[in-house]
């Protein structure tokens, strides 16, 4: 089962890298059910989609990343969960996909509200939907994005329950380093007047970033960002085009109400449960402790998680971790989505990227020959 050695990781990454996707296997019935499962007194619900035939079929949950998202991870013209569902599930490998908390038809509060340990705990729990159903062999997880973190973590965690994991564009540095690289492309939400440079706006974003790690790593409160952003939003609604303007008094009656609604939607980005773990946790840690086999992607073109600086922490860290059968590969001309603007349109993912995923998982625990 195990096939590729930690001292190999360098030379696999270079290989894959360089070839494109084979479309592998032939596509095989479908047959999708609604489901439910608990995690305490949250109840989740989501779509199973079951390969034909009696099986053992290896099984996928899918995680999502950040933001409500629904159990298809709707981005406009792209229902990214659904397409991974429909080519893996044709490809012999049972898939569950769910709504987020608070969102579709799962209960609970909005998905900011969770925390990590939360998230990992429904991953677990539709885990066990998926063991206990017949026909179902290994069982493993695959997250994008922020669902990359919950999916690493929970597979370095429960090492017994995780049978594979599949992270996809997940980040391998902390959320305050996330944050801190992204604020150098979005000078605009931090800018304080329409004569402050692009990089008086970033280094003003990037103190407020590092304020408020500190604050969370301390235990304190978020005081000096709360005045911070305060100021910020202050001038920028200042500024607003009086017809926009109108626009946002409709709803919120007064600017001082609309401020302190933006001022807290900005806070919750980092003393929300979700917030604060993302700022300090470091998925990099649980790549050392994750021992199943370990598939990560990365999109070429990514400007989120972008390769050059989360693949050395990643590297580094499988390196001198105990997984020994862990494939690294980036996409090329792939983004986020693993899509690009032709495809988009389709609602589409690149060619051969979900399929490659499930050749992946059936060479491992597929039936064999």
């Amino acid at each position: 089962m195990y096939t590729v050695h930690r001292t190999c990781i360098g030379i696999i990454l270079f290989l894959l890298a360089t070839h494109a996707f084979a479309q592998t296997g032939k596509p095989v019935a479908v047959r999708e059910e609604a489901v439910t499962f608990r995690n305490g007194a949250v109840t989740l619900a989501g779509t199973l989609a079951l390969p034909a035939g009696p099986g053992p079929h290896p099984a996928a949950v899918l995680l999502s990343g950040d933001g409500q998202q629904d159990r298809d991870w709707t981005f406009g013209k792209l229902k990214m969960a659904k397409f991974i569902s429909d080519r893996m599930a044709s490809r012999g490998i049972a898939v569950l996909r769910f709504d987020d908390r608070g969102t579709g038809g799962s209960g609970g509060e909005s998905e900011i509200r969770a925390s990590f340990a939360d998230r990992c705990n429904d991953a677990l729990a539709a885990m066990r939907l998926l063991r206990s159903r017949s026909g179902v062999g290994a069982v493993g997880l695959c997250g994008h994005s922020g669902g990359a973190i919950i999916a690493g973590m929970t597979a370095a965690k429960d090492t017994a329950d995780v049978d594979f994991v599949m992270i996809i564009s997940g980040p391998y540095i902390t959320g305050e380093e996330v944050l801190l690289d992204q604020a150098g492309s979005m000078p605009g939400i931090y800018r304080a007047g329409p004569d402050q440079s692009d990089s008086a706006a970033v280094k003003e974003g990037r103190r407020i970033i590092r304020m408020a790690a500190e604050s969370i790593r301390a235990g304190a409160g978020l005081d000096s960002v709360r005045a911070a952003w305060d100021r910020i939003l202050t001038v920028q609604l200042g500024n607003m085009p009086k017809e926009r303007m109108a626009e946002y008094l409709k709803e919120f009656g007064s600017e001082e109400k609309l401020r302190a609604q933006v001022v807290q939607d900005r806070l919750d980005e980092y003393e929300s449960p979700q917030g604060r773990d993302f700022l300090v946790h470091n998925p990099s840690d649980d790549m050392r402790n994750v021992v199943c086999p370990l598939l990560v992607l990365f999109g070429e073109k990514d400007d989120h998680v972008r390769v050059a600086q989360h693949r050395p922490p990643l590297l580094h860290a499988l390196a001198g971790g105990s997984c020994v059968d862990a494939t690294v590969r980036i996409v090329p001309g792939a983004d986020h989505a693993y899509t690009n603007g032709e495809f988009y349109e389709k609602g589409e993912l690149l060619p051969g990227v979900a399929e490659f995923m499930a050749e992946w998982v059936r060479s491992r625990f597929g039936p064999k020959p």
